[in-house]
């Protein structure tokens, strides 16, 4: 029987793929509202070049999914046979990604009709082109309305747990989310607003990873971005994200210009050493990951690469440390850079590895 395993989105996204490799098994995702489950199987769809065919099981009835009766045949050999719904007819025809969302939230004719799909890739006899994967989504029992499968259901999934990380958002935001840099830079500083993990009161709001994705859309459509002092900026970021993020994301913005980039570290960091020095461990993480974007897409000239040894200087040993790791990763590695910058940091690093 098959176990929940905890995940994170990075990790997840591989291990779909893997298992995708072999016909027949069906992976799924339980996690929390909010946090990405329906983009990330979109985004696993994308990179296998699947098309994606989702089918929220909460929002149907049961002739939605098993189709209509159709009577063939004539006399004593009349038979009824049942005509598969348009969407599932793709997934039966061409190979495509099925994604079977909410599966926990359907009625109990549903879900017998999802055990089905999930467990045997076929309805009614009828199987699914030999090209197509599932996919399946689900929420927590421990805080939404959701039916609970059993030992039946679960052994025929690899399941895992959604416990997406602030790295994971902020990978998102910068490249498929393409997110307003500022809006990444509070989420960054603030991680706490990402979301609310804690106990949610009925009828309160309260940020989530979604929500963010909705602000830089409203931002970006009304041309607000910059006018953090306009009533209509807050008016229109507090139901989305709630009052004490909206307050916070209203003061970080209009302090935003103070801000220093990663073109200011390294094309006039004396005019920014003092600030460098006095910020705090959130700020200073925020510097340092925009130097590792920067690298990554710009190759650095000699003053350039001085000016980043100093700042990386300037950061207490474990935060140095990470500023390495980050900066000459597969992710961020820009050979070039590495080598100038190893070459102004590499004593720091000894002395900050080995004591």
């Amino acid at each position: 029987m098959s176990t929940k395993v905890s995940i994170d989105i990075k990790g997840f996204n591989q291990a779909a793929k893997d298992l995708f490799q072999v016909p027949g098994i069906t992976v799924g995702m339980e996690g929390r509202h909010g946090i990405g489950k329906s983009a990330l199987a979109f985004q696993i769809g994308e990179e296998m070049n699947l098309p994606v065919v989702e089918i929220r099981l909460g929002q149907m009835t049961e002739g939605d999914l098993i189709g209509l009766p159709d009577l063939e045949g004539e006399g004593e050999d009349r038979v009824s046979t049942f005509c598969l719904p348009k969407l599932l007819k793709r997934a039966v025809d061409t190979p495509c990604l099925l994604f079977l969302d909410e599966i926990n939230r359907g009625s109990e004719g549903i879900q017998q009709a999802a055990f089905q799909l999930i467990g045997s890739h076929s309805l009614n006899g009828t199987k699914l082109h030999e090209g197509t994967r599932v996919i399946c989504a689900q929420n927590p029992s421990d805080s939404y309305n959701v039916t609970e499968g059993d030992g039946a259901w679960e052994d025929r999934l690899a399941m895992f747990v959604l416990e997406p990380t602030l790295e994971d958002w902020l990978v998102w935001a910068k490249g498929k989310g393409d997110i307003h840099p500022m809006l990444i830079d509070f989420i960054r500083q603030n991680p706490r607003h990402l979301e609310e993990l804690g106990v949610q009161e009925p009828g309160g709001v309260y940020p989530s990873r979604r929500s963010y994705e909705k602000v830089d859309r409203v931002l970006k459509a009304c041309d607000l971005q910059d006018s953090p002092a306009n009533t209509r900026y807050f008016n229109v970021t507090r139901p989305l994200v709630g009052n004490e993020a909206a307050i916070a994301l209203v003061e970080f913005s209009k302090n935003y210009e103070m801000v220093i980039s990663a073109e200011d570290i390294l094309n006039n960091f004396a005019d920014v050493a003092e600030r460098i020095a006095t910020a705090t461990a959130d700020q200073a993480n925020g510097f340092l990951e925009k130097l590792v974007d920067h690298s990554a897409s710009n190759d650095w000239t000699p003053e350039q690469v001085e000016n980043a040894g100093k700042f990386a200087k300037c950061l207490p040993g474990e935060q140095l440390v990470a500023f390495w790791t980050k900066i000459s990763s597969a992710e961020g590695g820009n050979f070039k850079n590495i080598k100038g910058l190893h070459k102004k940091i590499s004593a720091q690093l000894l002395k900050s590895v080995h004591g």
